[in-house]
Formats: C-alpha cells, sequence, structure tokens
C-alpha cells in the first residue's frame, strides 16, 4: 500500500481524494459568532495548561538469570486515533473534547472522518482550531475500509472513536471483528435551557441534539 509520507503518516494514497478543502473551515470559521470560536479556544488552552505533557514513551525491563527469563514492556502512544462522526453532529465542544486527549499524549497521526457527508460548520471549527490536518469526507463503506487498512499498515492496533446515534455501527463491527479499541459517545448530562435561560445555539454546540430539553 503506497503511503503518504514516513512511517508516522500510515495514511493510504486514496483517502487524499476525500481530503476537506481548507476553504470549508474558514467559511465556519467566519460564520460562528466570535462567542463560540472563544469558547473553544479557552477549552483547548485549558486542556493544554493542566492535562498536557510531552509525548513520552516508558521501556520496563526485567531479567533474573538464575531462573532464566528477561521480560520487556514498551508504553507508547498509540499510533494513530480515528475519529468519526455525521454530517448531522454539530457538537463542537465534544468534537474538541474527543481529539485532545490523542494531541496531548502526541499520537502520530490524528484521523478525523465525517461519514456520509460533509461535516458540520461546528464540527470544522473544531477541527480547524484544534489542528487536525488529516480531515476527510467518506462514504461508511470507504471508512470501513481505511480503519482495516490502517490496522494493517500499522505495528499495533490504534483506537476508533464514534460520535453518533446509531449510523456509525457499520464501523463498530468491523473493529470488533478486527479487535480494535474502540470508544463510543455516550448520552451527556442534559442541560435545562428554560430554567438556566441558555440559548439553543450554545446547546447545539456543547451537547448533541438529543440531549436537549426544554
Amino acid at each position: 500500500m503506497s503511503l503518504l509520507s514516513e512511517s508516522s503518516n500510515i495514511l493510504p494514497s486514496w483517502l487524499e481524494t476525500h481530503r476537506l478543502d481548507d476553504a470549508g473551515n474558514i467559511h465556519a470559521y467566519n460564520t460562528i459568532s466570535p462567542q463560540l470560536r472563544a469558547a473553544l479556544k479557552n477549552g483547548i488552552a485549558f486542556c493544554h495548561t493542566f492535562y498536557g505533557e510531552h509525548p513520552d514513551s516508558h521501556e520496563i525491563r526485567l531479567s533474573n538469570s538464575r531462573l532464566g527469563f528477561w521480560q520487556y514492556t514498551k508504553h507508547t502512544p498509540a499510533p494513530f486515533v480515528c475519529i468519526a462522526f455525521t454530517p448531522q453532529y454539530t457538537a463542537a465542544a465534544r468534537l474538541m473534547a474527543a481529539i485532545m486527549p490523542a494531541l496531548l499524549v502526541g499520537v502520530p497521526s490524528c484521523v478525523a472522518l465525517c461519514v456520509d457527508g460533509l461535516p458540520s460548520d461546528p464540527c470544522r471549527l473544531s477541527l480547524e482550531l484544534t489542528g487536525v490536518e488529516n480531515s476527510f469526507s467518506l462514504s461508511l463503506q470507504d471508512a470501513q475500509k481505511l480503519r482495516t487498512e490502517l490496522s494493517i499498515a500499522s505495528a499495533t492496533a490504534g483506537r476508533l472513536i464514534l460520535l453518533h446515534q446509531g449510523e456509525l455501527s457499520g464501523l463498530r463491527e468491523v473493529a470488533q471483528h478486527l479487535t480494535i479499541t474502540t470508544y463510543e459517545e455516550t448520552a451527556s448530562s442534559r442541560i435545562l435551557a428554560t430554567l438556566q435561560n441558555i440559548r439553543e445555539e450554545f446547546l447545539r454546540f456543547a451537547q448533541r441534539a438529543d440531549n436537549h430539553v426544554h
């Protein structure tokens, strides 16, 4: 399989034709209000301030010449993280929260996939502000193909994060077949808009649409 660059980027060459264009991200940035942009920027800064750490690896060597054994263990960041979401997904803050752990620990390849369409403007903003360059729009079939190829190309399986309401169950099934560690979004704490006088725009930006309560 032909690759785009060095081993730190294990993306297949066919994926390049599905890359999201910068013009869409610029449009999203200019469309979304300064208050919401500032909220995301503050969240990213908070993560770096309180949870940021230098990319690191740990090696443990144990040996016993009398008993005749040795053991070697190496802990490193996952080779890649694949974050998949749908065009209907608008919770920019939750997408940012899914991306940041991989960036903070130095995962070499962080891949964002919008499955079966183009991402919403809030999600484009999250991708732009977090600096995720490898962002693509794929069909579900191509997303499953990519997930399989990434696992084969890497020495060890990476991680899959699904932000959906059941639409991406096919990706989960592929991951389970390949014994890939998968994380899925669970329902967040519901925010009562009428009680807390929170604008609908902020609710959509902060959490999934099915968690809105009026």
